[in-house]
């Protein structure tokens, strides 16, 4: 069962996986550059958690690393499937 919360987070994601394709369009990577963006972006989790006064910008950044995993998995399906 889905919740009300689920469902709000997975629209923040949706709506991210959509900014981060107007802004790069399809990305097509080999996994380890996947993985570098990824190590990337968790960064960013960590400077925010170090940083940040308020939830805010570490709720940014775990989206942003939702979103972009789930760039990840689109990259898959568009190469080997999903299985």
């Amino acid at each position: 069962m889905t919740t009300r919360t689920q469902q709000t987070i997975i629209g923040m994601i949706i709506e991210e996986r959509g900014r981060q394709d107007k802004k790069w369009g399809q990305q097509n990577h080999p996994h380890l550059k996947w993985f570098a963006i990824l190590m990337e972006e968790v960064g960013e989790i960590a400077n925010a958690l170090l940083t940040a006064r308020t939830s805010g910008p570490i709720i940014t950044e775990l989206i942003h690393v939702a979103a972009m995993c789930v760039a990840w998995l689109e990259y898959f399906d568009r190469t080997e499937g999903l299985k």
